[in-house]
């Protein structure tokens, strides 16, 4: 992924994730973490081909929603992996709860981060 790509104002416009809002057919639709190129010098904000913005446009509209996350209609069930290692972590849900109880991941106990792990058949234990 490349960090920054020219403007056609003729500045650069820098790689971020973050909040992007959208106006489809009068409805205002907010897509949170979505990886995307702005300007600083004249706000304007593009999408790596890569970024399949439009099918989260399309899934927040169907679904009436006025704010969607890109990272989570990514990876609907909310697993993300490291294929190599046969263990799944559960991403989303030790975020959410860590954020409820005003801690970092290092903070949590051996059986706390447990309920976060999904291991492969062959990693069971």
């Amino acid at each position: 992924m490349r960090e920054t790509t020219q403007c056609v104002c003729g500045s650069i416009k820098s790689h971020i994730i973050g909040s992007v809002q959208f106006e489809i057919r009068g409805k205002k639709i907010v897509v949170h973490d979505a990886p995307h190129f702005i300007c600083e010098a004249c706000n304007r904000r593009s999408f790596d081909s890569t970024t399949d913005i439009v099918s989260i446009l399309k899934i927040a509209y169907k679904g009436d929603l006025n704010e969607i996350s890109y990272f989570d209609e990514g990876f609907l069930d909310g697993v993300f992996a490291v294929p190599s290692k046969g263990i799944k972590v559960k991403v989303r849900s030790l975020s959410d709860y860590c954020d409820a109880k005003g801690v970092t991941p290092a903070d949590l106990t051996k059986e706390e981060l447990e309920q976060f792990l999904a291991r492969t058949k062959d990693q069971q234990t």
